[in-house]
């Protein structure tokens, strides 16, 4: 093939005998392909690659995956060339999750020292220490029979199911612990005790149940967000009350002694218990002889609370800091992408001058319609300890950095964590929708003109 003519007459195919050439079914043209995306970190030219994790795979499983085949890949760059991750979703669940993991031990380690502090019995605070790990690993064998994985959602209901699996245990020991000092052998203290409270117990997680249950249950988004949290706390709250009526007494026959003497550092405390238990006395003597006072002060509590939650606000998920945030610029349409490449240089001029920030990386016609005129920057700063200003903080002196660009459209937004339908991580939002463009375009409008007699 010597000329541009000669490309069209080369045989793709054979149709019924007759040859299929270049020419009828393809434009041939001797030319550039049409600049359509454009990469820069840091203000230097760049080629990105975005690596999805396919639906319903573990995202940081997927991120340690792809890191591995990085690392071989480096090794093999050309010199001058460099091999950057700029944006990695996965650290800060990963940071997340190990945060509920922390929680979850230092809360359980609480809850056996506080049995250790008020009992004063090692092996009281031992049958504690039992109960928490047997239902943690209970919980966990639901979560795989349930296709549950451990992310943030499975991690706080673990955490905050602490608190409420020891309950069940600590008044089984308590009891057991009260009998034995009344002078009963362990063995039936231990069956006295859970005959007294065993319904109870049951009862008691019932109800826990019968709250967290219908939240799993609930639709909608928020529904898909809480299904797997609803049901490990349902579940791990069943667990303990299983165990504790059954493994706690088991143990508490078996392993529960009263010390004759408590040692020296228990023994400093027994002032303070004296002194509550006296104090708690006169509260409830003092309780009983005014009721109405005590329904009173009840009922206000309660009308007083009402009042005050027009006042709270609400939102999806509360602000984070994730040591990044994204800034979307939109210029005009008919605008080339060398155009909006010199614009997007001002703008990441201004950016990097901000304080904390560490590195911006944009992106031009990435989205999947190649938009030449709607770009991405990605700003990352500093970890948390490192800078003297929150995330929101510079996200808002970025909004009054770039408040001098009118001619263009800018949003400085947190990096979404839900993405698709139509919306983008900005925390206010209309979406307006129908079948007619002509009325779609005219309520827009009218919604648009409202907005602007709104304050902020």
């Amino acid at each position: 093939v010597q000329e541009v003519q000669d490309f069209e007459e080369l045989i793709i195919a054979q149709r019924d005998g007759a040859p299929v050439r270049l020419r009828d079914v393809a434009w041939v043209e001797d030319g550039l392909e049409d600049f359509r995306s454009l990469a820069r970190l840091n203000g230097q030219r760049a080629v990105s690659l975005l690596v999805r994790r396919q639906s319903g795979e573990n995202m940081l499983a997927t991120a340690e995956e792809v890191k591995a085949r990085l690392g071989e890949l480096r090794g093999r760059l050309p010199d001058g060339y460099r091999l950057i991750v700029a944006q990695d979703l996965s650290t800060f669940i990963d940071e997340s999750i190990s945060e509920a993991r922390g929680e979850l031990l230092r809360g359980g380690t609480l809850a056996v020292l506080v049995i250790l502090l008020f009992l004063r019995s090692l092996r009281g605070s031992l049958v504690a220490a039992v109960t928490i790990p047997a239902t943690i690993v209970s919980t966990f064998t639901f979560m795989m029979l349930m296709d549950f994985t451990v992310n943030m959602m499975t991690m706080l209901a673990l955490t905050i199911s602490v608190g409420m699996i020891i309950d069940d245990t600590i008044v089984v020991l308590e009891n057991s612990y009260r009998h034995m000092e009344e002078g009963k052998p362990r063995m039936e203290a231990a069956r006295v005790a859970i005959a007294e409270i065993g319904f109870a117990v049951v009862a008691t997680s019932l109800a826990i149940g019968a709250v967290f249950i219908p939240v799993a249950f609930m639709t909608g988004l928020v529904g898909r967000f809480f299904f797997e949290f609803g049901l490990t706390v349902a579940f791990a709250v069943a667990v303990s009350t299983f165990i504790a009526v059954t493994l706690s007494p088991m143990l508490c026959s078996r392993i529960l002694t009263i010390p004759k003497q408590h040692g020296r550092l228990f023994l400093l405390t027994e002032r303070l218990f004296c002194g509550l238990e006296t104090a708690y006395r006169a509260t409830l003597r003092w309780s009983l002889h005014h009721r109405v006072v005590i329904m009173l002060l009840a009922v206000g509590a309660f009308v007083g609370g009402m009042a005050i939650t027009p006042f709270l606000g609400s939102e999806f998920v509360p602000a984070q800091d994730e040591d990044q945030f994204n800034i979307q610029v939109e210029t005009p349409i008919g605008t080339s992408i060398e155009a909006t490449g010199e614009v997007l240089a001002e703008i990441e001029r201004r950016v990097r001058g901000l304080p904390g920030v560490r590195e911006t990386f944009t992106t031009v016609g990435a989205g999947l319609e190649g938009r030449v005129n709607v770009a991405t920057i990605l700003t990352r700063l500093a970890p948390k300890t490192d800078r003297s200003l929150s995330q929101p903080q510079i996200m808002q002196l970025a909004r009054r950095r770039l408040a001098g660009l009118t001619h263009l459209k800018i949003s400085v937004e947190e990096v979404p964590r839900v993405s698709g339908g139509g919306f983008r991580a900005a925390p206010v939002q209309y979406n307006v929708r129908g079948p007619d463009l002509d009325q779609l375009v005219e309520l827009s409008e009218e919604v648009a003109t409202g907005m602007k007699d709104v304050p902020g």
